[in-house]
């Protein structure tokens, strides 16, 4: 999933983008959070939607009920 992450951001690069709202379903979400996760890829992320995707929530996003960017980012990155 990580290539997938690094070939996306390869696009956008190629694109001109630099930034993008990311949605991902199922394997594409995965890719959306390593984006989000990678520390060189990151920057790219302006907000993320993920559904129907594996993924272990940290305790404090349960507990609120919501899942902030900012948070995920520190979270995978620790």
């Amino acid at each position: 999933m990580q290539r997938d992450a690094d070939d996306f951001a390869f696009c956008l690069k190629e694109m001109g983008i630099d930034t993008a709202n990311l949605v991902g379903w199922s394997d594409g979400g995965i890719t959306a959070m390593c984006v989000a996760g990678n520390k060189k890829l990151a920057s790219v992320v302006e907000s993320m939607t993920v559904f129907g995707s594996n993924a272990t929530l940290p305790e404090k996003g349960i507990d609120l009920n919501i899942f902030l960017i900012n948070y995920f980012i520190e979270y995978i990155q620790s």
